[in-house]
């Protein structure tokens, strides 16, 4: 197996472009997804819908998955932020990243890891409705970009460091591709909305990501130890 996407919701709403790449590039890829369950060794997730008391042992079951079928490339897709719900869940999931890297990298894996797409305040498909059915332009509709890139820094502890000081990890930071001529990160492209909710993206908002995902496809198969730098990855 090449490639292993492993996360939560947020995991399953980016597989249709993941499996439009795979296709494309012959590429073989399986999905470990489970709502709510971030994909983190040692990380109990205890948030409603997640594997809560199971989901230290599933996660421990997709390592080893990974380590039986030696996996090439895992990519790590999760609403990081919707897991910080009280003091110290940053040291946490911060501690959860460092172990499940070291666990990954035993495997012989490269690792990707994706930060969270923007989050919007408002359920979008709704919003959008109510913007035209009222007159309204859906490109005054978004999250201020300034803003985003604040609630962004909040996560800046969980990832810091990670990719210059381990070879084979590389982040992908989504927000760029959302980013609008009026400094909103945009909630719909050619007549589509790219969120069902205030956080998930359809199918057309999968297809925005395709930019950050491709630099994965094009170096399966490669030493983990390919360096440079993508617009939006951090080698």
């Amino acid at each position: 197996i090449d490639l292993l996407v492993w996360g939560d919701s947020h995991a399953m709403a980016a597989m249709p472009v993941l499996d439009i790449l795979c296709k494309e590039h012959s590429i073989r890829g399986v999905a470990a997804t489970h709502s709510s369950t971030v994909p983190l060794v040692g990380y109990e997730s205890k948030r409603e819908l997640s594997l809560k008391a199971e989901s230290i042992p599933y996660n421990n079951a997709v390592v080893e998955f990974i380590r039986d079928k030696r996996v090439g490339d895992v990519v790590l897709v999760a609403n990081w932020s919707g897991y910080i719900t009280m003091d110290g869940e940053i040291a946490r999931l911060r501690r959860g990243l460092l172990d499940t890297i070291s666990a990954l990298k035993d495997t012989g894996s490269r690792i990707w890891i994706m930060r969270p797409v923007p989050q919007q305040r408002w359920n979008v498909p709704n919003a959008l409705a109510y913007a035209v059915w009222h007159g309204g332009d859906p490109e005054e509709l978004g999250l201020p970009l300034a803003e985003q890139r604040e609630a962004s820094r909040l996560l800046d502890p969980i990832f810091e460091g990670l990719a210059t000081k381990s070879p084979g990890v590389s982040l992908l930071d989504p927000v760029d591709l959302f980013a609008s001529p009026k400094h909103l990160c945009r909630v719909a492209e050619g007549g589509k909305a790219l969120y069902c909710d205030g956080n998930h993206l359809t199918v057309a908002g999968a297809m925005v990501l395709r930019p950050l995902f491709e630099p994965i496809f094009e170096g399966i198969g490669r030493s983990p130890a390919l360096s440079g730098r993508v617009k939006g990855v951090t080698h």
